[in-house]
């Protein structure tokens, strides 16, 4: 289980195609402190090398960027956003996602979905297909979903978040 904040919108049958063409744009005005944590970890190599050979660069270029993470998160307003939003406990993966939700949802439809991986507070936008959804006692339903469109950096960032869960989970179970 993991503990993330998680929107949906529906999309109309009839709007699916304009969302896909446009998902790109979309996607660019949400998610720019992913970009930015994208990038940090694809430059690490070169960065070691500048701390080893430059250690008074290296420092200068963290906090720099240390700071286009503060800007980022407050032009976005993802820090309050990420904050106010309701976590819930899913059971994610790298394809997918399992969920409760207070309404019931049509199998087969589109939602545009937005999730918080915390504590990172990484933002990612995606298009997902309900292929589930149970009625449960409570008058909630069990959703699940499948990812058909996320983009390369973000699918990245799901599959390491996803990653150190799972060794989160078996250092717990190795402890006990």
């Amino acid at each position: 289980m993991d503990e993330i904040a998680l929107t949906l919108k529906p999309i109309e049958s009839a709007q699916l195609e304009h969302t896909l063409a446009h998902f790109d744009q979309r996607r660019m005005d949400f998610g720019l402190l992913s970009r930015l944590k994208y990038g940090a970890e694809k430059y690490l190599p070169e960065m070691r090398l500048i701390e080893h050979r430059y250690p008074e660069i290296a420092a200068y270029l963290k906090f720099l960027e240390q700071q286009l993470e503060v800007l980022s998160s407050h032009i976005g307003g993802c820090a309050e956003a990420a904050e106010a939003l309701h976590r819930q406990q899913v059971e994610l993966s790298a394809v997918g996602v399992r969920f409760t939700y207070p309404k019931v949802l049509d199998v087969g439809s589109h939602v545009e979905t937005t999730l918080v991986l915390f504590p990172q507070q990484i933002r990612i936008l995606m298009i997902m297909k309900l292929v589930r959804v149970e009625p449960q006692n409570d008058g909630s339903y069990a959703v699940s979903g499948e990812f058909v469109c996320v983009h390369e950096e973000d699918r990245e960032a799901l599959i390491k978040h996803v990653h150190r869960r799972q060794i989160e989970e078996l250092r717990r179970d190795s402890a006990s």
